[in-house]
């Protein structure tokens, strides 16, 4: 088990990666604090190793964990700035015995647009998304080298900062990693074959929403949930719109449906006319006594492979402007 220590200032938060252990770490100016839980004796308590990592800037973002050197080691990713509020970002080795040096260090440049970790066959590697495709750097050469074209919501370069975004995970719940990109259109899928390939792209259409306010046009992607929704035994992928759900049902040859299926729940959810209205400050100046119910989350919480819904509701008492 690793275990990565705190600090004072704003929290930090961990995301493990395959078999990397949960942990939640805070760190904001340095050095970073890095604790190892080695086995405990028969007797004793567990047993810590600090290691103190000087970055030599700010970790800003969420860490990340994988084994990217594909030894028994396991490493660190932290993304931040420095004091010239330039875009930092090093790979360091989680070992005992390790260096505190980094294994390496990048200056993503602003065709960068965001990062991740994931697994290609048995490997892990680091992939960076750029406008139009997908990049995997690779260690030996130290080259950014091309995954796959893909058209993505982001556009032009960036301008602020390089952030980690979940578009490499296991949709299908196959054990394989899987590439997931948002685009003004929708999400674009490909699932990862048995031999490390990535299929055909799949555009899961009404995966996104547009919003319109003061002449601005925005796009976001909605939540994405999986689970086995017709119960065929392939997990499907959804989205919730409102009282309604779109599944994207998996389709055999690593595929899934583009067109998503209509699934009314019924469970008297406000639309998002009706959220976007609350959200403006629109309606009724008294709102006493409204209820508001709205998805929290769909996922799996009792271990069937079916995704189950949890709902918030909030009642307004008293309220008045």
């Amino acid at each position: 088990m690793q275990l990565i220590g705190t600090q004072e200032w704003a929290p930090l938060f961990l995301r493990q990666h395959h078999k990397a252990a949960a942990i939640l770490t805070t760190v904001r100016r340095l050095p970073f604090h890095l604790f190892l839980l080695i086995p405990a004796t028969a007797v004793a308590g567990p047993n810590f190793v600090e290691r103190v990592i000087d970055a030599g800037f700010s970790v800003e973002q969420p860490v990340l964990i994988a084994n990217l050197t594909h030894n028994d080691d396991r490493q660190i990713v932290l993304s931040g700035r420095d004091e010239d509020h330039v875009q930092r970002l090093a790979i360091y080795s989680l070992g005992q015995a390790a260096s505190t040096e980094p294994l390496l260090s990048l200056t993503p440049g602003p065709n960068l647009i965001a990062y991740d970790v994931g697994r290609i066959g048995d490997q892990d590697a680091l992939f960076f998304i750029e406008p139009g495709r997908v990049l995997r750097y690779d260690f030996d050469s130290g080259k950014y080298i091309e995954v796959v074209q893909a058209r993505t919501i982001y556009g032009p370069n960036r301008s602020g900062d390089i952030m980690p975004t979940d578009f490499f995970r296991d949709l299908n719940l196959d054990g394989r990693d899987d590439l997931i990109v948002p685009d003004t259109a929708g999400y674009r899928v490909r699932l990862q074959r048995e031999d490390g390939s990535l299929g055909e792209e799949i555009l899961l259409e009404e995966s996104n929403s547009m919003t319109v306010l003061d002449g601005v046009v925005s796009f976001a992607s909605r939540p994405l949930f999986n689970g086995d929704m017709n119960f065929d035994g392939l997990i499907d992928l959804g989205v919730w719109r409102g009282d309604s759900l779109r599944v994207y049902l998996q389709l055999p040859g690593d595929r899934f449906q583009g067109k998503p299926e209509v699934l009314e729940l019924g469970l008297d959810l406000l639309s998002e006319a009706e959220l976007l209205a609350l959200q403006g400050g629109l309606g009724a100046v008294d709102q006493s006594g409204l209820i508001e119910k709205r998805i929290f989350s769909i996922e799996d919480r009792n271990g069937d492979q079916v995704p189950d819904i949890l709902i918030e509701s909030a009642q307004s008492s008293g309220v008045f402007d």
